[in-house]
């Protein structure tokens, strides 16, 4: 019957249109929950795009201004110094006054340089001097003194050996007192003598540790003759000073007096 038929259209139809409607409705809600998920590999892409790549700091750093260390104040080692044992000194005779190093100051043995010595019996044979009452060249008699009249004696090869303990004030045939002073005598004659290039090298390098480890400033690193009349410690080696000043003064970076 057309009536009948008309009406099973009509209901396959309407049919049709609620399905075709409910999977319009659930693609759209699927695709939208889709669109809110991140895909693993897009999820991967984006951490590794936000993490900042090793090559990236290392190009920004060698941007970034480089800000230079100053190195710290480096010690001045000491040279090699052959000890009041290692020369078999004799004890000391008497008491003498201790003191505070203040100066650095230089003088030279005026006697010639002896090659073919040891050091360790050039300062027997100066102790053996310097501890027995004695004329000079002068005509003044010399009292038999405590010690070694120095604190260190650099020899014609560069050697350096330890004379009189420092803490003890030196002695000297001159009018100045030696309170306070580091007497560093280099072996030789220097009126008429120059002093060895070795001699030159161990002076520079041992005045440097002295005025390092006793805070003396370059400015009172000073010849005898600074202090009183007296040749010593020799024009050839007076001269020698204001190089060395300087050359000590870069390297401990102390040359003035605080």
């Amino acid at each position: 019957m057309r009536i009948s038929n008309r009406a099973g259209d009509f209901m396959r139809m309407k049919t049709l249109s609620f399905s075709f409607i409910f999977v319009v409705v659930f693609a759209a809600i699927f695709l939208s929950s889709c669109a809110e998920q991140k895909s693993p590999v897009v999820a991967q892409t984006e951490n590794t795009v936000k993490k900042e790549s090793p090559i990236t700091n290392q190009a920004e750093n060698v941007n970034q201004p480089q800000i230079k260390k100053e190195p710290s104040n480096a010690v001045v080692s000491s040279p090699t110094i052959v000890s009041r044992q290692e020369w078999k000194a004799k004890e000391s005779q008497g008491k003498v006054k201790e003191h505070t190093i203040r100066y650095i100051t230089i003088h030279h043995t005026a006697s010639p340089q002896k090659d073919g010595t040891s050091i360790e019996k050039k300062m027997q044979s100066l102790q053996n001097f310097a501890q027995s009452e004695s004329r000079l060249a002068s005509g003044k008699m010399k009292p038999a003194w405590f010690d070694v009249p120095y604190h260190y004696y650099i020899a014609v090869d560069g050697k350096i050996a330890e004379g009189r303990d420092i803490k003890f004030v030196g002695d000297t045939n001159t009018d100045y007192d030696p309170s306070g002073h580091a007497l560093v005598v280099l072996e030789g004659n220097f009126e008429t003598e120059q002093p060895s290039a070795e001699q030159q090298k161990s002076l520079q390098a041992f005045v440097a540790w002295l005025s390092t480890n006793y805070k003396v400033p370059t400015s009172e690193v000073k010849a005898h003759n600074d202090y009183t009349s007296t040749a010593c410690p020799g024009e050839n080696l007076k001269k020698l000073l204001p190089t060395l000043r300087e050359k000590v003064g870069e390297i401990t970076k102390v040359s003035k007096k605080p």
